[in-house]
């Protein structure tokens, strides 16, 4: 099925400036991007409704992508390939020497590479997909995992020691208010272990076909527009990751 990104979106997700007064980084056939004028992350100028973006996940990340198949059918070669993502291996180190027992949410964890490493530690571990094949897998091991967006999971204040979240942070379409609830959820001295895209060396280097900036990304950030979102945490940038602590 082709989805296309259907809602306008009027205002900077992060900061609320006008999206008419922001310029066009660039545009091709399938979207356009732009860079707000105000805290500098780009992002995209349509996007898609709950439904498309749901189903979308599924087919993206799941199932089989032979355009021939009007009913695509979950993939055990996708799954192994999500499985290993090597991306994820230096920021889990930080937990490798920890001896205390966590409580950690893990929001999008895919195909369980990353909650399942945190789980054989001996951490408290919950996690959230929005593809159900995935979490059924997971359930199936012992792990607590929903079935769910971010969006839409309520949890008790200071709940969490950390949050952990693997290029998900550019999927967020309610980036201010995930980010306000992840502060939120985690406890006094929790902290938020990250990885996202990351515009380091002006836009102008990039272009259309630019990974970063494919659909379902929503935004992409630079330095300047990450202090921006992540404002009530200290913000260290590590080899290949981010540790944010509440302040």
């Amino acid at each position: 099925m082709e989805y296309q990104p259907v809602i306008d979106i009027e205002k900077c997700p992060i900061c609320n400036t006008p999206t008419a007064s922001n310029p066009i980084s660039f545009s091709c056939a399938s979207f356009e991007v732009v860079q707000c004028s105000n805290c500098q992350t780009h992002y995209h100028k349509k996007y898609f409704d709950k439904k498309e973006m749901i189903e979308y996940y599924s087919e993206l990340y799941c199932y089989s992508r032979d355009k021939k198949d009007s009913n695509p059918k979950f993939s055990e070669t996708i799954f192994q390939q999500r499985l290993s993502k090597s991306h994820r291996k230096k920021p889990l180190s930080y937990f490798n020497d920890i001896s205390s027992k966590l409580k950690i949410l893990e929001i999008g964890c895919d195909a369980g590479g990353t909650i399942r490493h945190l789980y054989s530690l001996g951490h408290e571990v919950t996690g959230l997909d929005m593809c159900p094949e995935y979490v059924e897998r997971l359930k199936g091991e012992g792990i607590e995992v929903y079935c769910t967006s971010f969006d839409d999971v309520t949890f008790e204040k200071e709940t969490f020691d950390f949050v952990v979240c693997f290029e998900v942070l550019e999927h967020f379409i309610n980036p201010v208010e995930n980010v306000k609830k992840i502060y939120d959820i985690l406890k006094k001295d929790g902290g938020f272990l990250f990885t996202t895209p990351l515009v380091k060396n002006g836009f102008k280097k990039f272009d259309g076909k630019d990974r970063a900036f494919q659909l379902p990304h929503f935004c992409v950030y630079n330095s300047t527009s990450l202090k921006y979102l992540l404002k009530d945490f200290l913000i260290e940038e590590r080899s290949g990751y981010f540790i944010a602590k509440k302040l």
